[in-house]
């Protein structure tokens, strides 16, 4: 598995939605993907606040934020965008995707 800085998702408060839009382009939902390594692929529409994106993979954040991911384990992911203000405030806008290694 993917092997990065981890911290847990927040959930305690009900995130601000500042306008932004996230899409993730590849991997798609459900795409099964040969191989260890995945290419991602997603567009950033940044709202008032925003600033970044905040990568977590299978519910781990990854600090920063590989176009590669390498070393995937087999069997099933979950990768998850969130938008992020400069001082690191989750925002309401994300996008997630599942997807097999095989």
């Amino acid at each position: 598995m993917y092997q990065g800085a981890t911290a847990p998702v927040s959930t305690t408060a009900q995130p601000h939605d500042d306008g932004s839009v996230i899409h993730i382009l590849h991997p798609t939902e459900g795409a099964v993907i040969a191989g260890n390594d995945l290419d991602l692929d997603f567009q950033f529409f940044k709202g008032e606040l925003a600033d970044h994106v905040h990568l977590y993979l299978d519910g781990q954040y990854i600090k920063e934020l590989p176009r590669a991911i390498m070393g995937l384990s087999r069997g099933p992911h979950e990768i998850r965008l969130i938008a992020s203000t400069g001082k690191h405030q989750l925002l309401r806008a994300s996008a997630t995707v599942h997807f097999l290694i095989k």
